[in-house]
C-alpha cells in the first residue's frame, strides 16, 4: 500500500533527505552497462602530444575520441 493511498502527504525533498540519512536509495529499472574493463596491468600509451593541442597551421594536428563502438 502506497503512502498516497493512506492519505499521507510528503514532499519529494523530505523523502530524499530521509532516504539519504538512512543510506538507502530507490530501486532503478536500469542496470549500468559496463562496456570497457581496463587491464590494470597493461602499459599505458605514451602521450604523444604532451597535452598540447595548439597548432600553427591548418591540418597539422588531428585528434579524435572514440567513446563506444557497437560490434555486430
Amino acid at each position: 500500500m502506497s503512502s498516497q493511498s493512506r492519505g499521507i502527504e510528503v514532499s519529494v525533498a523530505t523523502v530524499a533527505r530521509v532516504m539519504d540519512e538512512l543510506g538507502i536509495q530507490g530501486a532503478s529499472g536500469r542496470t549500468k552497462t559496463i562496456t570497457t574493463r581496463p587491464d590494470r596491468h597493461a602499459r599505458k600509451s605514451d602521450d604523444l602530444m604532451k597535452r598540447n593541442f595548439s597548432v600553427d597551421a591548418i591540418d597539422k594536428l588531428w585528434v579524435g575520441d572514440l567513446e563506444r563502438h557497437e560490434a555486430p
